[in-house]
């Protein structure tokens, strides 16, 4: 019933764009678009962008970190008739403030919104809101699934709406994956869904990725010749991605052996970027460098195949990776990083300066991935705020960072299993004395 409701919505939005769209004074003006800058806002404004052009209409992008009161008061000054808002949960304070435009905003979104049952309220704002109509997808989904409501060709983006899928830690829809699958632009392998599948070595991407060897390249190797795999073909390493599907099986029953690392073993998505093929994983993760270091244009690019500019971004972020995870590592070996609460299921990183504010949720998701039954809340200074940044798998991390934030700060978005925040600085010691009362 909920998967009726929310395509019923999404095809009630598309004619009602298209019929604003079919004023021919609406045409000759520039559509506004907002974006978050991770994957999930670079991936929905490639595909909104790929949409409106085949419809032959102006646009002007703006990818944000967040949508606060000053990117609020910017949108109002700016001359638009019709403005498309993508993956940012907006509180009721916002919402209000954009239906007094009197303009026309459509809000493609995601996230948990308070107080939904005020949202017939703003009437000047069309809203297409998965969590709202019972459908587990992304923004990037939800952008998709109203780009193919206005026309069939737009399927041919599918394999975008994935990246951001899985940029966003979703399960990839099925009718989704479909449509990509007949436009030729993903395979799906089953094996072992790590980072580093298509580009690092076997070993290292083993090694990277699993928790019990984490680090430990002599163990991965070790594993790869357990399997009786080779190493290297004619001297060049081997990628995960190289193994034939007999390999595949031998070291996926090898490392299914070992504890938790079962739960690597499942779909890879690859994604086939003008005849180069990636993972979908690593695709996110180059995307999600683009945005986190300002480079959003050479994110756009690299949702449409063009990653050369997206590499040399990446190839960057990857050195800042590096030193946060060994900035992490040394604070661990010392007991300086960590504050512990709830029995020790809540782990608390305060970087401080040490981790630019936009490597704090970066950090924090690698970790998650090691630590998979810790709530993980990362804090680093981005200015005059401190960047909030919480990963969980077992709990709905929105609902318990939004008690944690109650009267210090309304900067606050995100979903079940990943969600962030601001607050100011001089409320830092109100967050963590409130983390602290979790110890029991």
């Amino acid at each position: 019933m909920e998967v009726l409701k929310f395509q019923a919505t999404v095809n009630r939005e598309a004619e009602y764009f298209l019929s604003l769209t079919n004023d021919e004074a609406n045409r000759e003006k520039v559509i506004r678009i907002i974006s978050h800058n991770d994957t999930d806002g670079i991936t929905s404004a490639a595909i909104l962008i790929k949409i409106l052009k085949r419809l032959n209409l102006q646009y002007w992008l703006t990818n944000l970190k967040v949508f606060d009161e000053q990117a609020l008061k910017k949108l109002a000054n700016e001359e638009w008739e019709i403005a498309f808002i993508l993956d940012f949960g907006l509180n009721e304070k916002k919402l209000s403030e954009l239906n007094k435009l009197n303009k026309k905003i459509f809000i493609l979104d995601h996230h948990l919104i308070e107080n939904e049952e005020k949202i017939s309220d703003f009437t000047n704002i069309r809203f297409i809101n998965s969590y709202l109509l019972g459908e587990d997808l992304s923004a990037a989904g939800v952008v998709y699934s109203f780009g193919k409501a206005i026309d069939e060709k737009n399927k041919d983006l599918a394999h975008i709406a994935i990246i951001g899928l899985i940029g966003d830690m979703k399960k990839v829809d099925k009718t989704i994956l479909n449509d990509a699958l007949e436009a030729g632009k993903v395979v799906v392998k089953k094996g072992i869904n790590i980072f580093g599948a298509s580009t690092k070595p076997l070993h290292i991407a083993l090694s990277f990725g699993l928790p019990e060897i984490a680090g430990q390249e002599g163990e991965a190797i070790e594993l790869v010749n357990q399997a009786g795999i080779r190493l290297k073909d004619n001297g060049k390493f081997r990628t995960l991605l190289d193994l034939n599907n007999e390999e595949m099986k031998r070291l996926c029953t090898i490392i299914a052996t070992r504890g938790k690392n079962g739960d690597f073993i499942g779909f890879i998505y690859l994604i086939n970027s003008n005849g180069k093929i990636y993972d979908a994983k690593e695709l996110a993760t180059i995307i999600n460098a683009c945005g986190n270091l300002g480079f959003f244009e050479e994110g756009i690019e690299a949702c449409y195949g063009n990653l050369i500019g997206a590499e040399k971004v990446y190839n960057n972020y990857r050195k800042e990776i590096v030193s946060a995870l060994n900035w992490f590592k040394d604070e661990k070996n010392n007991n300086k990083v960590f504050l512990e609460a709830c029995k020790g299921k809540v782990w608390l990183i305060n970087a401080k300066s040490n981790i630019r504010d936009t490597m704090i949720g970066v950090l924090i998701s690698i970790l998650s991935g090691y630590y998979r039954n810790k709530v993980l809340i990362g804090m680093a200074e981005s200015e005059n705020k401190i960047k909030i940044s919480a990963r969980a798998s077992e709990i709905n991390v929105k609902e318990f960072l939004d008690k944690l934030f109650q009267g210090i700060t309304s900067e606050c978005g995100g979903h079940e299993r990943a969600a962030g925040g601001l607050i100011n600085k001089g409320d830092e010691k109100i967050f963590i004395d409130r983390v602290k009362s979790l110890i029991n």
